[in-house]
């Protein structure tokens, strides 16, 4: 279950397609996940329900970021949400995608 504070950009379909491509991934606990924009957390939460170790939610606005953690508690969901400008909350922190071997 998300919830959608007033002023908070609610789910919509592409947050679906996102979720959607998500779960065709490997995800495992030496995962690390970035959501950028994360408005209520629920590409985030759906990143740490399947498994992801680390899982961090990045967005300019103060209520999403409350949000994001209400969200957590709610779907007893480990995830971090920091506030700030897109890449400047999670600066000198890698995120990398790796490619399976074919």
């Amino acid at each position: 279950m998300i919830v959608s504070l007033p002023g908070v950009y609610k789910p919509q379909e592409d947050t679906s397609l996102l979720i959607d491509a998500l779960s065709s991934q490997t995800v495992t606990a030496a995962s690390r996940v970035l959501d950028l924009c994360s408005g209520t957390g629920a590409l985030s939460i759906a990143a740490a329900k399947a498994g992801a170790g680390r899982v961090l939610a990045i967005d300019i606005s103060r209520r999403a970021i409350l949000n994001v953690r209400l969200n957590g508690v709610f779907n007893k969901a480990r995830v971090e949400a920091r506030r700030g400008d897109l890449t400047e909350a999670v600066h000198g922190v890698l995120f990398r995608h790796r490619r399976e071997a074919a």
